[in-house]
């Protein structure tokens, strides 16, 4: 397994590439804690050329979830293929952690919260559709 760590529009960005397995978790472990320890507020697991997850992989999201949401962080998943998100669906993590289909898919729905909290206590109006 290989990780790219990059930087981009206030989120840290996990591009993560191969299979996550027994193997490979301690590795993204450590760049979770990492991230972690610097208070990081989001932080964007890239999953497009993970081909294979398992249990452990999935032990290492869940704690790197439960860390950043001590500190209202947020775990972001995107990218995930078929199999790979067939594995959070079945372990029932669908809804624990974020997952969106594509980092801009994000960006704009945080545009239209606050867009919606903007015309809810400027003008009164509510309920931009999300």
């Amino acid at each position: 397994m290989k990780i790219n760590l990059k930087h981009k529009e206030g989120s840290e960005i996990l591009e993560i590439h191969g299979e996550i397995d027994l193997y490979g978790s301690p590795n993204l472990r450590e760049q979770f804690n990492g991230l972690v320890a610097l208070k990081k507020p989001s932080v964007i697991a890239n999953l497009k050329d993970v081909s294979y997850i398992d249990s452990s992989g999935l032990a290492t999201f869940i704690e790197a979830y439960q860390r950043l949401s001590a500190y209202n962080g947020q775990l972001i998943l995107c990218h995930l293929s078929e199999t790979v998100r067939g594995v959070f669906e079945i372990a029932r993590l669908e809804m624990q952690i974020y997952s969106i289909a594509s980092i801009k898919t994000h960006r704009v729905k945080q545009y239209l919260r606050a867009f919606d909290s903007y015309l809810t206590q400027a003008i009164g109006i509510v309920g931009v559709a999300l």
